[in-house]
């Protein structure tokens, strides 16, 4: 988490100085993609170093993406204010993750 939070403010200071956004995106979900795939081969060797390590480093890709996102979405709706951009895409998030939620929940008592 720390290695995150660190990684999530180095990428705002880049970001500040370069607004390469569309970059940093497609470079951070290429990231994910690759870690992802080696996080089953890290787990299938049983190395609590190598585990480790690639906690860490899927802590420096997946922790900056959502704000990223955020700062993206409210750079690219400029005229409008960046409290009501991020207050659509918070309530949108909410209200998908409450539908996904209670689909889930019917299909389970269904089933």
């Amino acid at each position: 988490m720390i290695c995150g939070v660190l990684s999530s403010l180095g990428i705002g200071f880049l970001l500040d100085k370069t607004m390469k956004y569309n970059l940093t995106l497609r470079t951070i979900c290429f990231g994910s993609a690759i870690l992802f795939a080696l996080s089953y081969a890290s787990f299938a060797t049983r190395n609590i170093y190598i585990v480790g390590a690639n906690i860490i480093l899927d802590g420096l890709v997946f922790v900056p993406f959502l704000p990223v996102c955020i700062a993206y979405a409210g750079e690219e709706t400029f005229p409008m204010s960046e409290a009501i951009v991020v207050g659509i895409l918070q309530v949108s998030g909410h209200v998908s993750g409450l539908l996904f939620g209670f689909i889930g929940s019917l299909t389970f008592t269904i089933s």
